[in-house]
């Protein structure tokens, strides 16, 4: 009975390390989910999510299903329609699909203060365009579609997708 005895606290040491080894695998499972969670892109908006602003009160802006239609008002380079919300500070993308019917528009990033382009990128290829733009956000900025004429006149554009994801 004495060797049983002598046992037990053998028993009850492994038992404890059991337990210890099975706690440090779950902290360190954890810990790896999380830093995985971090690196990932973080979606800000998508098509159905965005709130339209017609900069130009004349701006023709229709939602159609998941489509956004626009018709533009005739000057050559005015500002169209912005998107809504405004970008934060970050690595940002903006990936759209646009079908350009008529004219060419422009999408892209103003700064906060409105006074620079961040990026942009001229649709000026009639039938679909999809593309992504990578832009560095320093403070806030506002994605934005412009008329891109070289003289006065409308354009029209279907928007089919446009998603804006921060980047870690």
């Amino acid at each position: 009975m004495s060797d049983v005895n002598a046992l037990q606290p053998k028993r009850g040491r492994l038992a404890t390390v059991v337990i210890f080894l099975t706690v440090l695998a779950s902290a360190v499972s954890f810990y790896a989910y999380m830093q995985l969670t971090k690196r990932q892109a973080q979606t800000i908006a998508s098509l159905d999510t965005i709130y339209w602003k017609r900069v130009v009160p004349s701006v023709d802006l229709v939602r159609e299903g998941n489509e956004i239609s626009v018709t533009t008002t005739s000057g050559k380079t005015d500002y169209q329609i912005e998107a809504s919300p405004e970008l934060p500070a970050g690595t940002i993308v903006v990936h759209y699909r646009v079908q350009l019917l008529d004219g060419n528009v422009m999408i892209g990033v103003l700064s906060a203060d409105r006074q620079q382009w961040l990026a942009t990128d001229p649709i000026d290829t009639p039938g679909i365009n999809e593309r992504e733009i990578q832009v560095h956000v320093p403070d806030e900025g506002t994605v934005l579609f412009a008329n891109n004429r070289e003289t006065n006149g409308t354009s029209h554009f279907i928007i089919n997708k446009l998603d804006f994801t921060k980047q870690p």
